[in-house]
């Protein structure tokens, strides 16, 4: 976002990734609107080129970014400049995040500044669902669950994840207590129904698994950790300023987060500190000890699939470290060669000029 509240669109199968030739890149579109810059962006899933925008105006806007590129003569006359297909007035407070619903492709959500959580239809003038107090204070971060149609979760100044059914939204059905200080951003992962990760001001991101609502605590080492919690990563130096779940579902459990101190880091945990998620009866007290031996067989043979996947992983990185190796050991070689060669043609050279210097001499002397 620009200090005028607007925003610049490039389309990256159009043009280079970067500058050419040291110049600057015009932004094929800018969209026009807001009073005042913002932070609370989300492009439409189900909807190519539809993207919302939330700002510290207190504004929620939506534009169709396709239709007006497409249209080339419209396009031109307005020299670049997007207008919003619908604006929408209700928050008294920043805008912090604005979220599209998974399914539905006319449903955004946005949290304020005013603690409040509202539902937007684009089929509807007015806000669809109000929860004036969804949090404690300010409500920075709303996503729509990718898979189920009714639940969302939001983060807020509160220390508190709340999940929401949209079906009865006078309070949270599930609250996930851990954090320290604010939570600044939350995210469903694209895996799994059940996998969601939250950060904040206290420089964590962790990683819930829901199905364990309800069930004995299972970490010996932090009395104050609910069964839900499923990792905690606590590298990051300063407050946690975005995370995002790697969108390849062959990247499962992959993150990167970045902070205050422009760092960005990407991690994984450890798939045996999850492994336990995956066999819940195990630690259920009122399964059968048939049952829990079947789950516990179960979870070692998925540390030993680990153990052999890691250790081919080990195996490759070592391989690759070896041809990297080779490969800058050969092309050492190679540049040590061309300078050899250079100077033994510089050296011919050399004599060749030296050779003609006597012969001049003797010519001159005769």
């Amino acid at each position: 976002s620009m200090s005028n509240g607007a925003y610049t669109v490039f389309d990256t199968s159009q043009r280079p990734m970067g500058p050419t030739d040291g110049g600057s890149m015009k932004p094929d579109c800018r969209l026009k609107g807001h009073r005042r810059p913002g932070f609370g962006l989300e492009w439409n899933p189900n909807k190519t080129g539809t993207i919302a925008s939330g700002g510290d105006d207190q504004l929620v806007i939506v534009w169709d970014c396709l239709g007006p590129i497409e249209d080339t003569e419209k396009y031109e006359a307005s020299r670049g400049d997007i207008q919003p297909i619908a604006t929408y007035v209700g928050h008294t407070d920043v805008v912090h995040d604005v979220a599209w619903h998974g399914t539905h492709d006319n449903v955004l959500g946005s949290v304020s500044g005013d603690a409040s959580l509202k539902l937007w239809d684009m089929r509807e003038a007015d806000v669809a669902i109000d929860v004036p107090n969804a949090h404690g204070g300010c409500a920075y971060s709303v996503d729509f669950h990718p898979f189920s149609p009714f639940l969302l979760a939001t983060g807020g100044a509160d220390h508190v994840v709340n999940m929401w059914d949209m079906r009865k939204m006078d309070k949270p059905c599930h609250q996930l207590l851990y954090h320290s200080n604010e939570v600044i951003n939350v995210q469903w992962a694209p895996f799994a129904d059940t996998v969601l990760a939250s950060s904040g001001m206290d420089r964590r991101v962790v990683m819930w698994d829901t199905q364990k609502m309800g069930m004995m605590p299972t970490h010996e080492d932090d009395e104050y950790a609910p069964p839900e919690l499923s990792f905690v990563h606590s590298g990051l130096l300063s407050r946690v300023t975005d995370m995002r779940w790697c969108p390849s579902l062959e990247d499962e459990w992959l993150m990167a987060a970045a902070d205050m101190t422009n760092v960005l880091q990407l991690f994984r945990p450890r798939r045996d500190l999850l492994y336990d998620y995956v066999a819940p009866d195990v630690f259920d007290l009122d399964a059968s000890e048939e049952q829990k031996e079947k789950n516990r067989l179960a979870v070692a043979e998925a540390h030993a699939r680990e153990k052999e996947h890691d250790e081919r992983l080990r195996k490759e990185a070592d391989e690759a470290r070896e041809a990297d190796r080779v490969r800058i050991a050969n092309e050492e070689a190679a540049r040590e060669l061309a300078i050899q060669a250079e100077r033994a043609a510089q050296g011919e050279g050399d004599d060749e000029e030296e050779e003609d210097e006597e012969d001049e001499s003797e010519e001159e002397s005769d």
